[in-house]
């Protein structure tokens, strides 16, 4: 027997509930607010266990991911791992989200420490390939490209990561996602200060302070402790380097920069 028109109403309204309850979890985990974001997503999840079949699997793989992010900020990684692995596997048969949540298995170890295995690295890569092909959304395709500069940047040539994350800034230009644009802007910044490091190169470190100017400004203005605390290092790098050349105009602004911080 099909869903009445009350009971269809009825399933619409939980699931804007849940959407409603994972977007302010979100939101409070940028501002480093985890335990009540974890208490929001356990409630959704109790909400999401009254809908039926592929609904309760969408709901429930869309809240294990979020629940596998907050406990990644947290620090509990082995219980992050456990969520962002059922978060795959729930959304098996909707591979757009599912690639969202094989990267994040990807980001996940690299910030714990876990040994990323051959098999997941290129099962994320062709995942992602796939994704662009199959995405015709610029939000999507500037998140995908992002995430394939993640993974040349960590581990392979951050010449080719740097191409990746500017192709992903023309999506996000084309998204007008002022958040995507702050997250490759302080990808670059990153790169650019690697390769000037390695190459020794004036240029790459100025271009790095630029990028990097940049995203803070985003981060700061939305409130985001997460990604402020993650562009420290590379301003750190950056003072250290212009005392070292004796540049007395940006080691004046970026000793202000860190004493904001």
């Amino acid at each position: 027997m099909g869903e009445t028109v009350g009971d269809e109403i009825k399933t619409e309204n939980k699931k804007g509930e849940i959407d409603k309850l994972i977007m302010t979890a979100n939101s409070l985990r940028m501002k480093g607010e985890y335990d009540q974001a974890l208490n929001l997503l356990n409630e959704a999840e109790k909400i999401a266990k009254e809908l039926r079949n592929d609904m309760r699997k969408r709901a429930m793989g869309d809240i294990s991911h979020h629940k596998a992010r907050t406990l990644q900020a947290m620090g509990r990684y082995k219980e992050s791992l456990i969520e962002i692995e059922k978060a795959i596997r729930l959304r098996r048969k909707d591979p757009i989200q599912r690639v969202y949540s094989m990267f994040q298995r990807y980001i996940l170890k690299t910030y714990a420490g876990m040994k990323i295995l051959s098999k997941e690295a290129k099962e994320t890569e062709k995942a992602l390939l796939a994704a662009i092909v199959e995405s015709e959304d610029a939000k999507q395709i500037g998140d995908f490209f992002q995430n394939l500069a993640y993974i040349e940047q960590k581990y392979r040539s951050v010449h080719k990561a740097i191409l990746f994350y500017k192709t992903a800034m023309i999506f996000r230009e084309e998204a007008n996602d002022e958040r995507g644009k702050a997250m490759t802007q302080a990808r670059l910044a990153e790169c650019y200060n690697q390769l000037a490091d390695k190459e020794e190169s004036q240029e790459f470190k100025f271009r790095a302070l630029t990028y990097g100017l940049k995203a803070l400004d985003y981060f700061k203005k939305v409130g985001d402790p997460e990604r402020v605390k993650q562009m420290q290092s590379v301003f750190e790098d950056l003072l250290d380097y212009f005392k070292k050349v004796g540049d007395p105009v940006r080691i004046e602004q970026v000793q202000s920069v860190l004493e904001e911080l």
